[in-house]
């Protein structure tokens, strides 16, 4: 008995889904469509060293632009830019804060964060998020 191969319809790729990195990138190319991922932010802990790596050579391979990770268990913070194919990795400057390019406003005290300063990690965001910057994206983003 031969069965006929039939063509499933792509489940589309939602927040929160919890998929192997193999479904994932079937479903981001099989929807070109599809805004493509600019920023992705983990929390990781006792694996993050081995899958960023992986990890990384997977975002590059789609284009995300800006690639977060807090490993927790580590002590660490890292902040990739994607420039000229590959990621850079963003040191914060003399305030001791990163600010993101791709979401203008996204302002973060990393020392504050991996000392758990929360106080000082919030004030911080707000601070970019009352930035001219961040207004400015805001007047850009809801035209689209």
């Amino acid at each position: 008995m031969t069965v006929a191969a039939t063509s499933l319809p792509t489940i589309p790729l939602e927040n929160g889904d919890r998929l192997s990195r193999f479904e994932f990138e079937r479903r981001y190319q099989a929807m070109p469509e599809l805004k493509k991922v600019e920023l992705v932010i983990e929390i990781a802990a006792s694996s993050a060293a081995i899958d960023l790596h992986d990890k990384k050579r997977a975002y590059r391979r789609n284009q995300v632009r800006e690639y977060l990770v807090w490993r927790t268990l580590e002590g660490r913070f890292d902040w990739f830019r994607l420039e000229a194919d590959d990621y850079v990795s963003q040191v914060p400057d003399s305030q001791g804060i990163i600010r993101s390019q791709i979401f203008p406003g996204l302002w973060l005290a990393v020392s504050a964060l991996l000392l758990g300063d929360m106080p000082t990690v919030l004030s911080v965001l707000h601070q970019g998020l009352d930035s001219p910057e961040h207004r400015a994206f805001r007047q850009e983003t809801k035209s689209l």
